[in-house]
């Protein structure tokens, strides 16, 4: 036995005190009585039923010395030291998203986890150390090496589940380096996983057979007026009927019900009327454990990104047909007369016509511009009429950015009868006619996206081509550059955003209402989807908003309530058997201890007061 404050032994001096005080106190007392012959018998009465009252003072002295001696042992806190009994813990705790499946009573694996490791806590001797290190969506040590346990609930209460899939891999040298320090260490992973190896660490499986679906495939498509939707799902444990639901947009369209073999994707597939929409929904109304996975969302990039197009021209037949069959429908076509100078679009196309300044808020198209115009980024030098029908000549360039604009153009050959001289510089060209740059794209003074033609569309046999629709594609995929590559990921993958020219803002709203600004001092702004549901993209581009979304499912590993894994989380060097000392320090014994002497006393007192009355 130790004592933490020693000094409070000096408390003892307490007892010879009392002892000295119970010598020299005068035990005879004065008493008022009415007659000699009552006092008599009185005595008689007491001698009869108080065979004790000559060591009554004595017992009184007793108590009150265990009661000094019990205080002071109290204020010097006595400690018990337990060879061997403690030991230190390692808990790791698979935060990730399969870990959300609820039971029948409304508690989650992660709740069930924790519980275990509180009641692994509780139980353990004083004196033993606590590390937990939580594995989900990021790594985190919530604690390291306290003997605190409250310290550990504490740490171990705010910890949440995440819905990616586990980091555990990620702690495990962090584990390796306490086991390296202690070959004592108890290691568990909670997790509902199994592992094929496992070595000095104990795995507690928290799964319990829950019943899950889930929606694991979804796409769509949209022609003639009609939506096509395929899907699949699949029930994890048991055989099932499902029921799915099918949203385009937040229109339900249909319901189908789809028989599912346990382990096995099921192919569901509708057609409707409706008219075309920018994403679909697809929801299993079974109920399950997990809700989180019963439904999946598919957006159409196209549909999401097809930004409004000015058309400025005289003769916008050709050009209007070609970008509305393309896919870009809202089109607003206007004559040069009536410009008035408008903002608000993604492209701005002049056919024949200066504006007399040059949109920041878009990409431009320049079609045989007449005269210079400031901030263009090239120079007008005039117009030259050709004898006879020229050819244009195709670049040999094989870079990728020239492959990717000429991609499925056959070459044809391009005559026109005139063309303007343009003096240019740091540009992409397509076309050329003798050298001089006929088709080339560039960028703005100010940063914007620029095409070129330096010819007359309408004086040449381009719209007749073959070609024409191909190029124009091409071009308009080069002035509409996609915000992202896709809008399909799944949670832990990281959603990258292409910053377009003239960025001055990305924002990204999580399914919970979380707000980030991306960073747009780069080509590609990342960050990581730690959310299952649809995330809002808002770009700013000169004042104008361009909005996306993309949609994060659950990992498919985490939709299946046990996951049999061949990763190895196992600690290398042997385990030993052997304890760290513990201790024993509760001093709620003491305190009943002082508080029975202190009724004991009390009792004493009393039974002494009512006889001598």
């Amino acid at each position: 036995m130790r004592f933490l404050y020693p000094l409070g032994l000096l408390g003892l001096i307490g007892i010879p005190i009392l002892i000295i005080i119970y010598i020299i106190k005068n035990k005879h007392t004065e008493q008022t009585i009415s007659s000699t012959y009552l006092w008599r018998l009185s005595e008689k009465f007491l001698k009869r039923k108080n065979p004790i009252s000559k060591i009554k003072g004595l017992i009184s002295l007793i108590l009150q010395c265990l009661t000094v001696l019990l205080i002071s042992f109290a204020i010097a806190h006595p400690v018990l030291v337990l060879k061997g009994q403690a030991h230190e813990y390692c808990f790791i705790l698979d935060g990730s998203g399969s870990m959300q499946m609820a039971r029948e009573d409304g508690t989650t694996r992660f709740d069930v986890a924790k519980d275990k490791i509180k009641d692994i806590i509780s139980d353990a001797k004083d004196g033993s150390m606590y590390s937990i290190y939580y594995a989900g969506d990021t790594t985190m040590a919530a604690v390291v090496q306290t003997d605190d346990k409250s310290d550990a609930y504490a740490e171990l209460k705010k910890l949440t589940c995440a819905y990616t899939p586990d980091s555990v891999a990620n702690v495990m040298d962090q584990v390796q380096e306490l086991f390296n320090e202690n070959a004592g260490l108890k290691t568990y992973l909670f997790t509902d996983k199994t592992y094929d190896k496992h070595d000095n660490v104990e795995i507690v499986n928290v799964a319990a057979d829950e019943v899950n679906y889930s929606v694991t495939e979804l796409s769509f498509s949209y022609a003639e007026g009609k939506i096509s939707v395929k899907g699949k799902v699949l029930s994890h444990v048991t055989d099932e009927i499902l029921t799915v639901e099918v949203y385009a947009g937040e229109t339900l369209i249909a319901e189908t019900e789809v028989q599912a073999k346990s382990g096995e994707e099921a192919e569901f597939a509708v057609q409707e009327l409706t008219e075309s929409v920018a994403y679909v929904r697809a929801r299993i109304r079974n109920a399950d454990a997990s809700a989180i996975d019963n439904e999946r969302v598919e957006y159409n990039m196209s549909s999401e990104e097809a930004y409004k197009v000015l058309l400025v021209s005289e003769e916008p037949f050709f050009l209007m047909k070609a970008i509305s069959t393309l896919g870009y429908t809202d089109i607003k076509v206007m004559s040069p007369s009536k410009y008035d100078d408008p903002n608000g679009y993604g492209l701005y196309i002049f056919d024949g016509f200066n504006p007399g300044r040059v949109p920041t808020d878009g990409a431009v198209w320049f079609l045989n511009l007449p005269s210079n115009l400031e901030g263009a980024g090239f120079t007008v030098q005039g117009a030259v009429e050709l004898k006879e029908d020229g050819v244009l000549e195709y670049t040999d360039s094989t870079a990728s950015t020239v492959e990717k604009l000429l991609a499925d153009v056959t070459r044809q050959d391009i005559t026109i009868k005139s063309f303007q001289k343009y003096s240019v510089r740091n540009v992409t060209t397509l076309l050329s006619y003798k050298g001089n740059p006929l088709l080339f794209t560039t960028t703005t003074e100010k940063g914007a996206r620029q095409v070129v033609f330096a010819f007359d569309i309408h004086d040449s046999n381009l719209p007749l081509q073959l070609d024409f629709i191909p190029l124009m594609r091409n071009l308009l995929e080069y002035s509409f550059p996609p915000m992202t590559e896709t809008v399909s990921y799944v949670c832990g993958d990281n959603l990258s955003v292409n910053v377009l020219p003239g960025c001055t803002s990305i924002k990204v709203e999580s399914p919970s209402q979380n707000v980030v600004y991306l960073n747009t001092n780069t080509v590609a702004a990342e960050m990581r989807l730690d959310e299952v549901g649809v995330y809002k993209v808002t770009m700013t581009i000169a004042g104008s908003e361009k909005v996306f979304h993309a949609y994060s499912a659950l990992a498919k590993e985490e939709s299946v309530p046990i996951v049999a894994s061949t990763d190895e989380y196992s600690l290398n060097g042997e385990a030993s058997s052997k304890g760290m000392d513990g201790k024993y320090d509760n001093l709620f014994l003491v305190f009943i201890g002082l508080g029975i002497i202190f009724l004991a006393d009390w009792a004493v007192y009393c039974y002494d007061k009512y006889q001598l009355r």
